[in-house]
């Protein structure tokens, strides 16, 4: 008695699945939609006066598993995008314990462009 109603539970299950999947046959077609104007108020943007926004950079600051990150993570980050030359809007600082043991931790460093 038990078998046949999982069986009929299981097969349930199935043909719902069956049932929910999209169909992926069906044709796709790529939708693009050019805004040429802004909010009200604003003037017309147009495509050349878009400024394309640089991807922002991440590494590892040096000095890698530590126990004193807290007072030096974010002045490390600072000095290194100095050093390597980036143009940063902001800079911003992370300490985590990435593959460290117990205790000790790595400070990240991001470059907002």
């Amino acid at each position: 008695m038990q078998a046949k109603f999982l069986l009929a539970l299981f097969g349930s299950f199935a043909i719902a699945s069956a049932a929910a999947t999209p169909n992926v046959d069906a044709e796709v077609t790529d939708v693009v939609i050019l805004e040429t104007s802004g909010p009200v108020g604003l003037p017309a943007v147009e495509a050349r006066d878009v400024e394309v926004r640089a991807a922002d950079i991440t590494w590892q600051a040096s000095g890698g598993c530590k126990t004193d990150w807290a007072n030096r993570c974010n002045a490390m980050c600072r000095g290194e995008a100095s050093k390597k030359g980036y143009k940063c809007l902001q800079i911003k600082s992370k300490i985590w314990r990435q593959s460290c043991v117990f205790g000790w931790s790595v400070c990240d460093c991001t470059c907002v462009r």
